[in-house]
């Protein structure tokens, strides 16, 4: 049966376009990335067997540690999932930083204020509010 099953899934994915491909190749991966962590969590849950004087009465040990491996199995899928697009994201981007050092900026912003508002005068205000004197 699985042996049908994954001779009908090569066909289907040689007849499907390059993007419907690649999706279903990341669909069976993520399958598969549940499937092991599923297996592995059945295993670990059978390695308690030999703890117990009556194995087979303790037999539910390989039934949630195979569901606790798949719930971990499907977390780790949504994780990888979702930063996925952040990853992509960045690498199409290709944003490089220009150097603009304090330096820069501050002679860049004078620039800009002079030009659009002519020869800029320091004009010293009173601070009225900010005039107390602490005596002791």
């Amino acid at each position: 049966m699985a042996l049908a099953l994954i001779n009908f899934q090569s066909q289907q994915l040689a007849a499907q376009e390059p993007q419907e491909e690649a999706m279903m190749k990341t669909s069976m991966n993520d399958l598969l990335v549940v499937g092991g962590f599923g297996l592995g969590g059945g295993l670990m849950g059978l390695s308690t067997l030999s703890f117990y004087d009556e194995p087979f009465d303790h037999f539910d040990n390989v039934l949630i540690g195979g569901a606790v491996g798949i719930i971990i199995g499907v977390g780790y899928v949504a994780f990888s999932a979702a930063t996925k697009g952040k990853k992509k994201y960045i690498d199409q981007a290709e944003f490089k930083q220009p150097d603009f050092s304090t330096q820069k900026r501050y002679a860049w912003h004078k620039e800009v204020m002079i030009t659009n508002h002519g020869n800029l005068e320091v004009k010293k205000k009173s601070l009225r509010f900010f005039n107390y004197q602490l005596t002791f």
